[in-house]
């Protein structure tokens, strides 16, 4: 397990590539687990409860492995799937437990979007969320053999889409206070 993780800090650290990882659908299984595990005790730590966000997660996390599913197929490598896709939610099993708090802390939860103000925690949390776009970016492109910039693309697309889906799927809560739409 400990290899695992230090496998995983170093795709995190861009020391390695998801082709360092083994082939294993334990192991992508495991990591799913572990990561849903993770956000649901960031989750009950921040106030939320888990039993609302573990389906949230659940399906984001299964949309985000479909994106990859898709991708590696798309660019001829379905081999790589299951390295590209563990090597994926390994690094967010990592960072979540420093991006979430700080995510939260810089933008506060109900916030309006124009009521959130430049911080230090937000600078923070852009550049953190650059480097995982940079990180995610290289595993796709170790993974489907195209340019770095192409797969940064192919990532905030699948973000889009991952967000867009959850929100017309009802996946996103309202904000606090939002009033209920009529019937």
């Amino acid at each position: 397990m400990l290899s695992t993780l230090r496998q995983f800090l170093d795709l995190l650290l861009r020391r390695a590539g998801p082709s360092d990882l083994p082939a294993a659908p334990q192991l992508l299984a495991g990591t799913f687990a572990a990561l849903l595990a993770v956000q649901a005790v960031l989750a009950a730590m921040l106030g939320e409860s888990p039993a609302e966000m573990l389906p949230r997660a659940t399906v984001s996390a299964a949309m985000l492995l479909g994106w990859i599913w898709f991708l590696t197929r798309a660019y001829g490598h379905p081999a790589r799937f299951l390295q590209t896709a563990t090597a994926f939610l390994g690094v967010t099993l990592l960072s979540a437990p420093v991006l979430i708090p700080l995510a939260v802390h810089a933008l506060g939860t109900g916030t309006a979007p124009a009521d959130i103000k430049l911080s230090l925690p937000m600078v923070l949390l852009a550049v953190a969320g650059v480097y995982l776009l940079i990180v995610e970016s290289r595993i796709l492109a170790d993974a489907i053999e195209q340019p770095v910039f192409l797969c940064a693309l192919l990532v905030l697309a699948g973000e889009f889409l991952i967000g867009a889906i959850a929100l017309f799927i009802g996946l996103v809560p309202p904000p606090p206070g939002a009033a209920a739409a009529p019937a």
